[in-house]
């Protein structure tokens, strides 16, 4: 897998969400670019419920179905041996196919070009999204942890751009049994926030899948 280009798909045991990855793709490099260019802005630095609304769009744009934030039914942890049951809020119900998912999502900001391995983050991220994933056993269907990560990197270190996100991609992508996509699209190389976070590039993001149970 060359992770030194911007954009790309490594799949793993979830194959059938190529084709939602490949429209996800899409939106964020044309959606995002446009963005960028025009408003200096972008749809990833916001939160974990705006990036999951474009998972959405790419379910729908690849012929499939989605429903988010919605109430369902979680075991709660127990020592008991039946296991009790609360309700909760579900992110996102989709099917594409003949394929049906059930997730939960969480976000982070990894930042790059530290002596810190910024994968750490996304790998906390996934396992968290994964514990919460697990409590939706009793809808009967496969349970995703999904992470969204956008990387950050200090301004002075622009140079370094293709080289940092190259690492970072090549770093999540040794996630054991994850499917990854990625984008960081040209147009948001210098894109930096009018916020106390103006002195970071937000380049772009990644999502990161894995099945819970």
């Amino acid at each position: 897998m060359d992770y030194t280009q911007l954009r790309g798909i490594r799949l793993s045991k979830l194959r059938a969400l190529r084709p939602i990855l490949e429209r996800w793709l899409y939106l964020n490099a044309s959606i995002g670019s446009h963005w960028a260019r025009y408003y200096d802005d972008c749809p990833w630095w916001y939160n974990e419920r705006a990036t999951l609304s474009f998972l959405a769009g790419a379910v729908w744009r690849a012929g499939g179905w989605a429903f988010e934030e919605f109430t369902a039914g979680k075991q709660a942890a127990t020592t008991r041996s039946k296991p009790s049951v609360r309700t909760g809020r579900c992110d996102i119900n989709f099917g594409v196919g003949d394929s049906e998912y059930v997730g939960e999502a969480k976000q982070c900001w990894p930042l790059l070009g530290t002596s810190a391995n910024p994968s750490r983050e996304v790998v906390s991220s996934l396992e968290a999204a994964e514990r919460d994933a697990r409590q939706l056993t009793e809808m009967g269907l496969p349970c995703l942890g999904i992470a969204f990560a956008s990387p950050r990197l200090h301004v002075k270190k622009r140079a370094q751009i293709r080289h940092e996100l190259a690492t970072f991609a090549r770093s999540v992508g040794l996630i054991r049994d994850a499917t990854i996509a990625w984008v960081f699209p040209l147009a948001a190389h210098d894109l930096r926030p009018e916020n106390p976070n103006k002195q970071y590039i937000y380049p772009g993001v990644m999502i990161v899948v894995r099945r819970a149970a």
